[in-house]
């Protein structure tokens, strides 16, 4: 029998599943990307591609990771989503997960050239996942994790009821973006004892009344007694420090809190901070796949394997995923342009023609000292940085002319333009980076034992947005909920000093 040496293995797998057309439109130009995608050194891991019908391609992306919990956003987020795809307004043509083995999923109303193109910027996608140190934390069984949460969750139901188990579910997703996207916060992982203490005490209370615990619980719990919660209640310890992760100052310290109900909480912050790195490279990452989506199908187009009527196809989807809009920057131009100019730099492409005369952004611009220089190598940036790092490093006074950005104001049902300097456009589109324009709510040191009564007292480091008000309160409600003490809120609302306090219901007091 011949066998095959890891050495000959190809180091860009690439499989299609499901056979028929799928085979026949895709199985050539698959195989030509594999190869293509080695010879100009991506290396993603193993994914696998499969044909679906928009439902499940807009279910897929309704819940994030195929097998999530069930959820009422999910479904909200699906019929949006579909909506807005039957009336023609949008249409997913990719999605990637992000695990190892990689799943994608394609279309399959799309046209052939469509799909070659989504196969090769999903080959983008997940050379960066491997690649970019900010996913060096990720979940890479995310798939497998996700689906054994779905599984707990659904036992937890059995055992305290459908609308409890919501209820901690629509706080923790209230307070999901909450948490502590530096490395220190990925290595807080939940403690074993609320997983296994929780399933066991789930399954012996579920036997204890008569309610079996296999596949078919959802038929046998529906004549179930009234669920009760254990009485016991976790010991009292406060945090002594500053944190900014309010999900797992919460889980951790809470009075009231059960061993069930810190699983369920833990376990949706656990699932956040899997799309952080997402969020965190969003400019950096659809950049990326739209570079390499650009240069394989022209590769593609010059090994014969797109027609030409495919590539004029191609021309138009690839303008449709690049083009801007005049409110909305688009990731995916945006971040491929960028790259483009790291590129041309580092080999020298670029005809400077007067930019060092009109390009000053307080450094010394010379075009030599780009050519060849490490840290300019793309594939280097692309290990390295955050869209942050990117866009103050990189985002050039030329690019943001070609590219005609500003900033603006609303003026009624009127946009007004307001920003046209190139390095004040730079500085604002760095500063809306900071957790993706989100409000920075953190629990001072003490904040968990607030006036000696383990009330909680929480601030808001105001960086220029204030909190919008009503918001604010229904989110407190639900921390409420969860700390089962008075909750107190130091903000910044409508020009001054603000606290909200909350107990049974908010109410709004000016300092």
């Amino acid at each position: 029998m011949e066998t095959i040496s890891d050495d000959q293995k190809p180091s860009v797998p690439i499989i299609l599943r499901g056979g028929g057309a799928v085979e026949l439109d895709l199985k050539d130009s698959v195989s030509a990307i594999a190869e293509i995608s080695e010879e100009v050194g991506l290396k993603p891991c193993k994914t696998y591609f499969d044909m679906v019908p928009a439902e499940t391609m807009y279910e897929y992306g309704a819940y994030g990771i195929p097998g999530r919990f069930g959820h009422w956003t999910h479904g909200r987020d699906y019929y949006r989503m579909k909506t807005m795809y039957d009336h023609g307004f949008s249409k997913i043509y990719e999605l990637v997960i992000n695990d190892d083995p990689a799943y994608a999923y394609l279309l399959e109303t799309n046209p052939p050239i469509a799909n070659k193109l989504v196969v090769a910027h999903v080959v983008g996608h997940v050379d960066f996942f491997q690649k970019n140190m900010t996913f060096s934390h990720t979940n890479r069984r995310m798939v497998e994790t996700v689906q054994q949460t779905a599984a707990r969750f659904a036992e937890y139901e059995d055992l305290y009821g459908i609308d409890a188990v919501e209820a901690v579910i629509d706080a923790a997703i209230s307070l999901s973006k909450n948490i502590d996207t530096h490395p220190k916060g990925f290595n807080r992982l939940p403690k074993d004892q609320y997983v296994a203490e929780s399933l066991r005490r789930s399954r012996d209370e579920l036997k204890g009344k008569g309610i079996s615990t296999s596949e078919y619980d959802d038929i046998w719990s529906l004549g179930a007694p009234k669920k009760e919660e254990p009485n016991e209640r976790p010991k009292i310890t406060v945090p002594y420090e500053a944190d900014p992760d309010l999900m797992w100052v919460i889980s951790e310290f809470s009075p009231i809190l059960m061993d069930w109900q810190k699983d369920i909480l833990l376990s949706v912050r656990a699932e956040q901070q899997y799309f952080i790195p997402q969020m965190l490279t969003k400019i950096m990452n659809e950049g990326w796949a739209s570079l390499w989506h650009t240069r394989i199908t022209r590769e593609l187009i010059a090994r014969g394997l797109v027609s030409d009527d495919e590539a004029m196809q191609y021309a138009r989807l690839h303008s449709g995923v690049i083009s801007g809009n005049r409110r909305n920057l688009n990731p995916y131009g945006l971040g491929l342009r960028i790259w483009e100019d790291i590129d041309d730099k580092y080999h020298g492409r670029v005809d400077w023609g007067e930019e060092r005369e009109i390009d000053r952004w307080g450094e010394v611009i010379d075009p030599e000292s780009y050519v060849g220089r490490e840290d300019h190598d793309i594939f280097r940036v692309r290990e390295t940085m955050v869209d942050q790092g990117f866009l103050r490093n990189f985002l050039s006074g030329r690019i943001i002319r070609e590219l005609d950005l500003y900033g603006y104001r609303r003026e009624g049902d009127r946009l007004v333009v307001e920003e046209k300097d190139p390095q004040k456009i730079r500085e604002g589109l760095v500063a809306s980076m900071d957790r993706w324009g989100l409000p920075s709510i953190v629990i001072p040191k003490g904040g968990a034992n607030y006036t000696s009564s383990r009330e909680l007292y929480l601030e808001h480091e105001f960086e220029g947005e204030e909190l919008d008000e009503k918001y604010a309160q229904e989110t407190l409600k639900r921390v409420f909920y969860l700390w089962g003490r008075p909750v107190h809120l130091q903000a910044r609302i409508r020009g001054s000093e603000t606290t909200i306090h909350c107990s049974e219901g908010p109410t709004v007091l000016t300092v």
